[in-house]
């Protein structure tokens, strides 16, 4: 997402302040943080990889850019988690719902949406908040095209590697070839824990820098397998899961389906506990 300085660049590029000494000075920020700020921008498609600074022709970038030209204050509608709750609003929300869906805190949540309801961008109906299109319709536009844009692209993974999902500011993503210069996760980082008997096809990457623990990846194996809807997926999952148990703290919607498995219930997509029975072999139990 966009910090408020990041935001607040945009309304001073269309100031016609197009230098680094110059957004410095307006942002109140050194040069070497004034570049880094910039750096991230480029990173997040808003603006352009070349030698002046300038917004990119992405359609989302261009919509952010034109609401932000309205003045610097509008950066506290937009920036860190208030941004994640407007793309959960795209659709009417109670509190309650938007904290489940976007995992952020019910006070937090209503501490945003004060700002939000206080600056017109959003309307409370009978407890549910929404976008007031009526006001502000240029918003759902910028926020429909972002998510469009976040589905498809990101310059920092191979021109032909497919987006699973997103992580806050970092990507997993499945590529076809182990060339990457990205740390493997999900079930390609499993091998070196018992996983080594089963092969997807492709590989698995994150653009999360540093060591993964255990548990991160098999979080990221269980959204990668949400994402695909892969039954072979989940088993797998299942069968690292009961190899792992003791290392691992898994989520609790995980935890209830497995239960269910080994209780002899039966889910939708996944495997039965006679599945898993049958495999455990590939794993070593």
């Amino acid at each position: 997402m966009f910090s408020t300085k990041e935001l607040e660049t945009l309304f001073y590029i269309s100031e016609n302040t197009t230098d680094v000494h110059g957004l410095s000075a307006k942002l109140e920020l050194s040069i070497p943080e004034t570049y880094r700020i910039i750096r991230n921008m480029k990173i997040k498609c808003v603006l352009e990889n070349n030698d002046t600074i300038r917004v990119s022709k992405c359609a989302f970038a261009r919509r952010l850019y034109s609401i932000m030209s309205k003045g610097p204050e509008v950066a506290r509608f937009f920036s860190d988690s208030k941004l994640i709750v407007l793309l959960s609003l795209l659709s009417p929300k109670t509190i309650q719902s938007l904290s489940d869906e976007t995992k952020l805190s019910e006070s937090h949540i209503r501490k945003i949406l004060r700002t939000d309801v206080g600056g017109g961008i959003v309307r409370n109906i009978d407890g549910y908040y929404s976008l007031n299109d009526e006001r502000h319709p240029q918003i759902r536009a910028f926020l429909l095209s972002m998510l469009d844009h976040l589905e498809m692209y990101d310059p920092r993974i191979p021109w032909n590697a497919d987006i699973l999902f997103r992580k806050q500011n970092d990507v997993v993503y499945s590529f076809a070839s182990q060339t990457s210069d990205d740390t493997l996760t999900g079930f390609s980082a499993m091998e070196k824990y018992g996983l080594d008997n089963w092969s997807f096809g492709c590989y698995f990457y994150t653009t999360e820098y540093g060591e993964l623990t255990l548990d991160q990846i098999f979080d990221d194996a269980l959204k990668i397998a949400e994402a695909e809807d892969n039954w072979r997926m989940r088993c797998a999952a299942e069968l690292f899961y009961l190899k792992n148990k003791e290392q691992l703290n898994p989520p609790k919607e995980f935890l209830d389906n497995h239960n269910m498995i080994m209780s002899g219930g039966s889910i939708k997509g996944w495997p039965s506990l006679k599945d898993i029975n049958d495999r455990l072999w590939t794993v070593g139990l």
